[in-house]
């Protein structure tokens, strides 16, 4: 079974509710069938704007503001390794949207003398995301590309 409906206008990242049931021509009614959808959006994309990086002892700091966009709101991802893809150090840590998006992590394994491995992910109220990688030695970021 397939209905279309046209002219409708639906709102991205709201959810919304349709019911339908079946009229027949003896006047008679099927019970009504509820579903929700929604409208998701493209995911967030990249922009070409630099991570600001500070690891000083045992404590790293990611400031980003721009380097996504997205007509979603948006909240953020982070994982940290010690290889490209690996979450050895911390494993997906979630970050709510702000005004100037930043992360402070504190570790005793963070050393500036060692290369760290960022995936920074954005991600869209309906789930749909886009990652950005860059090695981090010191006090500088520098973005992978893949």
């Amino acid at each position: 079974k397939q209905i279309t409906i046209y002219d409708i206008t639906a709102e991205e990242n709201v959810m919304h509710m349709i019911q339908v049931r079946a009229y027949a021509v003896d006047g008679l009614f099927s019970n009504p069938e509820s579903h929700s959808f929604s409208i998701v959006p493209l995911a967030p994309s990249i922009n070409s704007v630099d991570l600001n990086v500070t690891l000083v002892s045992e404590q790293l700091s990611l400031e980003w503001n721009g380097l996504f966009t997205s007509s979603s709101p948006l909240y953020y991802e982070v994982s940290i390794g010690t290889q490209m893809g690996s979450s050895s150090i911390r494993k997906w840590i979630t970050v709510q949207e702000t005004e100037n998006n930043k992360i402070q992590i504190t570790d005793t394994s963070l050393t500036p003398s060692k290369e760290y491995f960022v995936s920074l992910s954005g991600i869209t109220f309906a789930g749909v995301s886009n990652s950005v990688n860059y090695m981090i030695t010191g006090d500088e970021a520098v973005k992978l590309v893949e």
